[in-house]
């Protein structure tokens, strides 16, 4: 019998050949005098990089350069940096620019791009992952963002055309984050134009940009052409012309086979097996381990029985890694025990739970479960999945089924598994008090101390907190949701209560401040001031006129309020977690050796509490064709694709030969 997965209707896959076949010959008659490579991409509705979605086309060598970027090996080196110094204390860096770097129109690159494009990416209104920046660790940056300070207290400028100094709030390695989007610089003239002419500065027809290569095509969600920039200094492949094709990632294999593509991700069980045994298809296999692990974590609801240590435990341990690998996932994937590769240096040597379904057995019943047997859910992504998870939940539901677990599998459409896997937990409805997993994902999104925990770290966030604070968290959050429908703040008076509320989160930040004893924590919990940013916000909105934007200044106010009272409970009630958070906080301040040392030890208690279990961790499968060379696979996130595309190279007499 063939495997479900290789299923291809006749008549749609002659179709498919036929429209790529087409588009393939009118692109080479069209552009036959240069190299042009095709390759999947994900789907972006903007090149802007205040966004998340585009991260890998904009900060990480193909349209925007940064002060430094990942190379061929993935390592960090300068780009448009020269030369950097920190002061004695860490917490003052500056950097000098190379002077010869252009922007694509011939302009001139310095320190102020930099500084204008910062500053806009903090700006109070813009929406942008500060957490994925260097900016929660920069001097003022989180105040100004919350609209408590003006820009002159924020811990950047441009000393000259060609300095820049950055002041931290802790001694942190920033480098880690200069290569990503949020540190790109931006060409004000052309922003500043197409505002005026409310045109999107990001579009083909308006963008400039400094990076190797250019946007020529864009459209949203669909395909994107990217051209040599002639003004780029550095290195640059022999590549002309990249075509990314975004969408259709379930049908990447079928696209190569039908010459839409030369370079495809091998995403489903069904596609490993046909490439891996097709005679013609192994031959451009090519396969890298990824930088994270795939397993299971206790679904983000608040329920007493998930808070049973032996119970968590009795569940990592009754489960067969190896069967999963091996007949579930069908190879494709290397089981593991630890929050990474097992290969990984870092994580040698620790204690792991393993499979012993008699001991598993016994700690259920030491923990009480035996006797009441409620039902533990699985909650499960629809079948069709390409990552196998339905299965592997499957899979899951049987081994636990044999240790006496009352186990039932819920399948959920991806938005509401979201808020089970991702969410925190605290919304309205009896569904977010159930006892359960889901399906989980530990990536490593850029290269820093901190992220060698690949979300593992999710334990002391959301997790391991004691159910009463659980459960005030919850009530807190559920609060917040009604914040937009009370239509309160058109009116002085409405602020009232929030003058009230400023001031009891002043004393209770004033309370915990003198609690904490470590000026690492210290520094954390002052930070922001909530009242000080508070008042900044109504002296704001007294300025405004249009009422509309009164209430929504009034909602902005409560809701930031609301994070503090959040961020104090949350410290008050969490005595079980304090040495974790406060490891958490120095992990980001270490040096090289010693963050290996406290990677391990989190780690290990991670793996201890078994909140987050490592089932396997994948293969990175791609296809290529034989004249594509020096492919950087992007392995933070979860994009799954070539980035730096700045280093592909192809053997021209190979290309020429095969067009």
């Amino acid at each position: 019998m063939k495997h479900k997965g290789l299923f291809r209707p006749v008549l749609q896959g002659l179709l498919l050949a036929t429209l790529f076949i087409l588009s393939g010959c009118f692109a080479k008659k069209e552009i036959s005098n240069k190299i042009v490579v095709n390759l999947p991409a994900q789907q972006m509705q903007s090149l802007d990089p205040t966004l998340w979605a585009p991260q890998t086309v904009l900060g990480q060598g193909t349209l925007f350069e940064g002060l430094f970027g990942y190379n061929q090996d993935l390592n960090i080196e300068p780009k448009v940096s020269d030369s950097h110094t920190v002061s004695e204390d860490k917490l003052t860096w500056t950097l000098a620019l190379k002077k010869n770097k252009l922007w694509s129109n011939g302009d001139s690159l310095n320190a102020h791009d930099f500084i204008y494009a910062w500053k806009r990416f903090i700006s109070p209104g813009v929406v942008a992952p500060m957490w994925a920046s260097m900016f929660p660790d920069v001097v003022g940056a989180e105040d100004y963002k919350a609209g408590s300070i003006g820009f002159e207290g924020v811990g950047f400028k441009a000393v000259d055309d060609f300095t820049i100094e950055i002041k931290l709030k802790r001694p942190v390695d920033i480098i880690h984050k200069l290569v990503l989007g949020s540190a790109m610089p931006l060409h004000k003239k052309t922003l500043s134009k197409a505002k005026s002419e409310k045109k999107d500065w990001w579009k083909p027809a308006n963008f400039v940009g400094n990076g190797p290569y250019l946007p020529t095509k864009f459209q949203a969600d669909g395909e994107m052409t990217f051209e040599k920039n002639k003004n780029y200094v550095g290195y640059i492949g022999n590549v002309d012309i990249f075509v990314l094709k975004s969408g259709g990632l379930s049908v990447q294999v079928q696209n190569f086979e039908a010459e839409g593509l030369d370079l495809a991700h091998v995403l489903s069980l069904g596609d490993y097996k046909y490439v891996t045994t097709d005679l013609r298809m192994k031959k451009q296999v090519h396969e890298e381990n990824e930088l994270g692990f795939h397993g299971f974590q206790m679904a983000r609801t608040v329920n007493p029985i998930v808070d049973n240590q032996k119970l968590r435990t009795a569940l990592a341990i009754g489960i067969d890694k190896q069967t999963i690998a091996k007949a579930v996932m069908g190879n494709r994937v290397i089981p593991t025990d630890v929050y990474g590769p097992p290969s990984d240096s870092v994580l040698q040597g620790l204690k792991i739970h393993k499979y012993n379904p008699d001991s598993a057995k016994k700690l259920l019943e030491e923990s009480g479960y035996n006797e009441t047997k409620p039902v533990i859910y699985i909650f499960s992504p629809p079948s069709n999945d390409a990552r196998g998870w339905a299965s592997v939940t499957e899979a899951l539901h049987s081994q636990w089924r044999e240790l006496g677990l009352n186990v039932l599998i819920e399948n959920m459409e991806d938005g509401m598994l979201t808020q089970y896997s991702w969410g925190s937990g605290f919304h309205k409805g009896e569904e977010f008090k159930r006892p359960g997993v889901t399906m989980y994902t530990g990536k490593i999104l850029w290269k820093e101390p901190a992220m060698f925990l690949r979300l593992a770290d999710h334990t002391w966030y959301y997790h391991n907190y004691p159910l009463p604070l659980k459960e005030k968290l919850k009530a807190i959050a559920i609060l917040a949701q009604e914040f937009s429908n009370l239509k309160k703040g058109a009116n002085l008076q409405d602020w009232d209560e929030l003058d009230t509320l400023a001031n009891e989160i002043d004393l209770l930040q004033t309370k915990v401040v003198a609690l904490e004893k470590d000026s690492i924590g210290i520094v954390d919990l002052l930070k922001p001031n909530f009242k000080s940013a508070y008042l900044t916000m109504k002296s704001d909105m007294q300025k405004l006129t249009k009422p509309e934007k009164k209430v929504k200044a009034w909602v902005t106010a409560r809701t930031f309020i609301n994070d503090g009272f959040v961020k104090m409970e949350t410290y008050l009630g969490n005595t079980v977690n304090l040495s974790g958070w406060l490891a958490l906080l120095k992990l980001r301040i270490s040096d090289k050796e010693n963050s290996k040392i406290m990677i391990k030890q989190l780690q290990q208690q991670a793996l201890d509490q078994a909140w987050i279990v490592p089932l396997y961790s994948e293969k990175l499968v791609y296809l290529k064709r034989p004249w594509i060379k020096n492919v950087v696979l992007n392995k933070f996130g979860a994009w799954l694709m070539a980035f730096n595309l700045q280093y592909i190279e192809v053997d021209k007499e190979a290309y020429k030969a095969a067009q």
